[in-house]
């Protein structure tokens, strides 16, 4: 009897993967998604307030919607699955060169950027602020209770455990807290460079996606030092880093980890959060999405409520009306022309209303932040039913859940009563994961979901 001839592994896999490649449509989408990454990152640089006072927020938004919506076009309908193949040297020695010229390059100009840009109340308060929560940790005193002298003014105490807990180690080491930010920068960077190298892509596109978030740094810092200097930004930006990898990696461990980090730093996640679990829900069952809420709601109460909220339980939510003193104070904070500073720093889309609404300064810091809540809301409903709704096959949840990860920083930060140009850094540094994302898809790398099949 004659038999067919046996294919290999590799071959097997490469048919896969050639058969499950994007269309033509799925392949223009990806081609707009990556010049949209593109497009905001010189938003963000040399290009901000390049389109105007008013248009350039608004393109900044745009771009960043857009590159969200191509990627996910680009997946639609598709799995996401890891190649199998063994790693091969070429691209291997390509990301660990980019990683190692990157990181240098980067810590090169991050210790100028740090020896002009001095630690001092005198020009920005974040860092000596900052600095008041892990000394009194380590002094066994009340972390959470206002400031009284220790920075001239009295102010509430607002950042989240996970915000200051890693500068209790510079605190005790006696280095500059601006390098504990760099390192947890590049700890996301390279959870972001081990999903690059499970790709298995060539080794000449392995190197330039390697190399891309150390260009868009050094390309921060060339446009807006200060940005580098007088925050620790960075770090925040590593934690989305290592939840969006540990989404698209798997394990509930990293899953958790990084929702921790990202909700205890920031709360800016939590209404995406829901969208996350009904996601999870779907594709991995109901059981999984309350074991993740559950280990997730421990977290906060074990690591803020219980040891920090426990002595003022009224403290949160005197901590949230401030923000809206505080924008005033900013909305008031004007710049050479007579306009608020950073609502015209071509970021965020405040200056609109500020510029073209009606009534006070208090009324219209309200209107927006209703605004923010009514297009998050709606933004996290639509997705939700988008996804429900759509016919099978679905979109991987992982892919989808960071696609719609990218839109809801992007309206976030648009919509922020007080733009300020360090906080979108979170957004556009996302962005690098949706470029793996689209270097994989443009490959035509999907091939059939090895995860129980999408409901």
């Amino acid at each position: 009897m004659n038999h067919p001839p046996a294919r290999s592994e590799a071959h097997s896999e490469a048919h896969s993967e050639a058969s499950a490649g994007p269309s033509g449509g799925q392949g223009g989408w990806a081609a707009a998604a990556a010049g949209a990454l593109v497009a905001e990152a010189w938003l963000f640089t040399w290009g901000r307030g390049a389109l105007g006072a008013y248009g350039s927020g608004v393109a900044l938004a745009l771009v960043g919607l857009l590159a969200s919506f191509g990627t996910y076009r680009c997946w639609r309908g598709r799995p996401w699955v890891l190649p199998t193949t063994p790693a091969l040297p070429a691209p291997t020695a390509a990301v660990w060169l980019a990683a190692a010229l990157g990181a240098a390059a980067c810590a090169l100009g991050l210790a100028a950027t740090f020896r002009r840009c001095v630690v001092s109340i005198a020009f920005s308060d974040i860092i000596p602020a900052l600095s008041i929560y892990p000394r009194r940790w380590l002094a066994g005193e009340v972390v959470y209770r206002p400031f009284t002298d220790e920075l001239g003014y009295a102010a509430l105490p607002t950042y989240l455990p996970a915000t200051w807990a890693p500068y209790v180690v510079p605190e005790v080491l006696r280095f500059d807290y601006r390098w504990m930010a760099f390192g947890v920068f590049l700890a996301g960077v390279a959870a972001l460079l081990r999903l690059l190298w499970r790709l298995r892509l060539p080794a000449l596109p392995s190197f330039g996606l390697a190399l891309w978030p150390f260009v868009l740094l050094l390309a921060v810092r060339a446009t807006d030092e200060q940005v580098l200097g007088h925050t620790v930004e960075s770090m925040i930006v590593g934690y989305y880093l290592l939840l969006a990898v540990g989404l698209l990696l798997g394990g509930r461990g990293a899953l958790v980890t990084g929702l921790l980090l990202c909700l205890l730093s920031r709360f800016a996640l939590v209404l995406w959060v829901p969208l996350l679990l009904a996601l999870l829900a779907w594709q991995r069952g109901h059981r999984e999405a309350l074991l993740v809420a559950g280990l997730v709601a421990l977290g906060v109460a074990g690591l803020y409520v219980l040891p920090f909220l426990s002595h003022d339980w009224g403290l949160f939510w005197r901590v949230q009306r401030s923000y809206t003193d505080v924008a005033v104070g900013e909305w008031n904070h004007l710049n050479e022309h007579g306009l608020p500073y950073h609502l015209y720093n071509g970021i965020g889309l405040g200056n609109l209303l500020y510029a073209f609404g009606s009534g006070t300064k208090l009324a219209k810091i309200l209107l927006l932040k209703n605004i923010q809540l009514a297009t998050l809301l709606g933004m996290v409903l639509g997705a939700a039913l988008a996804y429900g709704r759509a016919p099978r096959p679905r979109t991987d949840y992982r892919v989808f859940a960071v696609v719609s990860l990218k839109a809801y920083l992007v309206l976030f930060y648009a919509l922020l009563q007080v733009p300020y140009a360090y906080l979108a850094l979170v957004s556009l540094f996302t962005s690098c994961v949706l470029l793996l994302l689209l270097a994989r898809g443009s490959r035509g790398l999907a091939t059939a979901a090895l995860t129980p099949p999408v409901r």
